[in-house]
């Protein structure tokens, strides 16, 4: 008896037929979430980008200094140029420890020598200075640290192949 006046309720054509507004109602609850994710999916690409092109820009910074003649300044130069690949990238460049600033005497602070053994170069990419869309306490204090060192190419005179053990 239930079932039949259930089926009979149901089956009324003013329900069937009065669907007016129901795609909008849909609309309005799916597009938030579906924007959202479409919005960190964006944000979270960024992300592995700088991730990429900082390592690429730390290797290619870290190959330009080990030439001779070469000054820290030149490095963190090349770093620059790679990172500005992607847009207006803030980051934190160090080579050897130097970041390219000057003393009071007017010369960049640990400078290379000629007789610097290696070079270590370091790239610090704050996650909330370079965030597109999502807001700076989403990232927190969060970084991408990209870091390599390599041997320099200098060497006093002429090589001579009977000096290897």
């Amino acid at each position: 008896m239930f079932i039949r006046f259930l089926n009979s309720f149901l089956n009324r054509s003013r329900f069937r037929e009065n669907r007016r507004g129901v795609s909008s109602l849909e609309f309005a609850i799916v597009a938030p979430i579906f924007i959202c994710l479409i919005v960190g999916c964006v944000e979270v690409s960024r992300m592995c980008l700088l991730r990429n092109i900082s390592q690429n820009a730390c290797y290619e910074a870290a190959r330009h200094v080990i030439a001779e003649g070469a000054t820290v300044q030149d490095g963190i130069d090349r770093a620059n140029a790679i990172l500005s690949r992607v847009g207006n990238v803030s980051a934190k460049i160090t080579i050897n420890g130097a970041d390219g600033s000057r003393g009071s005497d007017g010369k960049v602070v640990n400078e290379l020598q000629f007789d610097t053994p290696s070079v270590r170069a370091r790239i610090e990419i704050d996650l909330r200075d370079n965030a597109i869309f999502l807001p700076c306490w989403v990232w927190g204090d969060q970084q991408i640290c990209s870091e390599i060192s390599v041997r320099t190419e200098r060497y006093r005179g002429y090589f001579d192949g009977t000096e290897i053990n």
